[in-house]
């Protein structure tokens, strides 16, 4: 579920619904039904397994240290130190894409 998620921008909403899903998923596993009323951490305790937000956020920062850790010629890198122009706060997706071709 959680395939390239290092590099995904991820909002509260996204978090929240990864959150949903995967307990879900864990429920599943453990035979349990929503009505039973288990925490989510014994859940999880059962089958070994790490907060969804968690996982997330350790992928961010081992995409992070990759992305450092790359020649300053790579393109993800030059993307990364690239100033984007604009209207929004971001600029626009153009800008960034002329940027980092």
């Amino acid at each position: 579920m959680l395939h390239g998620s290092g590099a995904w921008p991820v909002g509260k909403e996204s978090v929240a619904a990864l959150q949903r899903a995967g307990m879900g998923v864990v429920g599943w596993m453990c035979g349990v039904k929503l009505k039973d009323g288990l925490p989510s951490e014994e859940l999880r305790g059962r089958l070994g397994v790490d907060d969804m937000a968690l996982v997330l956020w350790q992928s961010g920062l081992r995409w992070c240290g990759h992305v450092l850790r790359e020649d300053d010629g790579d393109w993800v890198r030059r993307c990364m130190e690239h100033g984007v122009e604009g209207s929004g706060p971001g600029g626009s997706r153009g800008d960034l894409e002329r940027g980092c071709a």
